[in-house]
């Protein structure tokens, strides 16, 4: 069962990532801005949102060292990864 799980989660992100990449090259067609400032502003954002929600809400459930540690940590595995 766990794997069913997996199979069908990691086809769902892959699905939504292609589409976010469509409606990224959509967005910069229509608005006749480069693919790569939007790339950089829109996706970038979007897949941050991610570590924004977990400190959000490691600051609902008041531990705000969680919420350092994931901004902090993720910010920091970003940074690696460009690197």
């Amino acid at each position: 069962m766990a794997w069913l799980t997996f199979i069908i989660s990691a086809a769902l992100v892959v699905f939504a990532a292609t589409r976010l990449a469509e409606y990224g090259d959509v967005i910069a067609v229509r608005t006749r801005s480069s693919g790569m400032f939007i790339g950089t502003l829109l996706l970038a954002g979007a897949t941050s949102l991610p570590e924004l929600l977990s400190a959000l809400n490691a600051l609902s459930i008041r531990a705000p060292d969680l919420a350092a540690g994931s901004m902090f940590g993720s910010n920091l595995f970003n940074m690696f990864a460009l690197g």
